[in-house]
């Protein structure tokens, strides 16, 4: 049986990827481009690293970077991270913000030496990351928070503008998120290698799509290359379309992201992704 080929104009995007870190592909933001690219993702948000990349290593058309990492101190691993201690959060916050930097990685917590994802250290008080996230959008730059403890639904409140990994986010939390505009990049393939596959996220993964969440698909640990890994899971263990989630990884990670598809940018898939999200492996040109 023949497959048809699928043409996606603008490619694939990765809305939580580490371009400076060696997940496979090679340390450097050059060595996970061309992986990126390889897989059929075309453009990128990177998700914090230890000094921030700078502007003249990006590809501004495609590829957009979060600042430097804002953890205190053993809020996140030691080799990436220039300890931010909660005094001096909100200057960090505004340096970035006056250097252009477009969106704030705050560690909003991080597993401790139990490496209990559901139980992390909360690494700043709420109030300051209110306002962190104040500074932010007067500067026009916004918040990205990684969180995997409880302090999810707090972090909404508090008006950050995407939850990354998320894995207690549920149905009240995710109406918050709706009613906000909260994007959310769940990373469920990372999270599963972590803690295993959980069974919230049937509930709450479609319940997102449903209300009008901006779920995005991101790698995160699965390198550049993993983009197809974490569709595949997204589908398999987290109870989305196939065409929910090339939504998510096309023209609904373009719109928050706001990185528009560039003329000229296109991949072609073996198969339909929006009826069998495997087709995302199978990139042709």
């Amino acid at each position: 049986m023949t497959t048809t080929p699928t043409t996606i104009p603008g490619g694939l995007v990765d809305a939580h990827a580490h371009l400076t870190l060696d997940l496979g592909a090679g340390p450097g933001v050059a060595a996970n481009r061309a992986a990126a690219r390889a897989a059929g993702v075309l453009a990128v948000r990177d998700a914090g690293s230890r000094h921030g990349i700078p502007p003249d290593e990006l590809d501004g058309a495609r590829e957009v970077a979060a600042g430097a990492f804002l953890a205190p101190a053993g809020g996140h691993l030691p080799h990436l991270l220039e300890p931010t201690p909660p005094a001096a959060l909100v200057d960090a916050a505004r340096a970035q913000v006056a250097a252009g930097v477009p969106w704030i990685k705050l560690m909003a917590d991080f597993p401790g030496p139990d490496h209990d994802w559901f139980a992390p250290a909360v690494n700043y008080d709420l109030e300051l990351v209110a306002e962190v996230v104040r500074v932010a959008h007067a500067g026009g730059a916004r918040v990205m928070a990684h969180v995997s403890g409880p302090v999810v639904g707090d972090l909404v409140a508090a008006g950050v503008d995407s939850i990354e990994h998320g894995p207690m986010v549920d149905e009240a939390v995710v109406e918050a998120m709706a009613e906000r505009g909260t994007a959310w990049v769940p990373t469920v393939a990372t999270i599963a290698r972590r803690t295993g596959p959980l069974e919230v996220w049937r509930r709450t993964l479609p319940r997102a799509v449903a209300l009008g969440v901006p779920v995005l698909v991101g790698t995160d640990e699965l390198g550049p290359a993993g983009v197809a890994a974490e569709a595949e899971a997204l589908v398999r263990l987290g109870g989305l379309s196939p065409a929910d989630v090339l939504h998510a990884a096309t023209e609904g990670a373009r719109a928050v992201l706001r990185l528009p598809a560039q003329d000229g940018d296109a991949v072609t898939f073996a198969g339909d992704p929006a009826a069998d999200v495997t087709s995302l492996a199978r990139v042709l040109r």
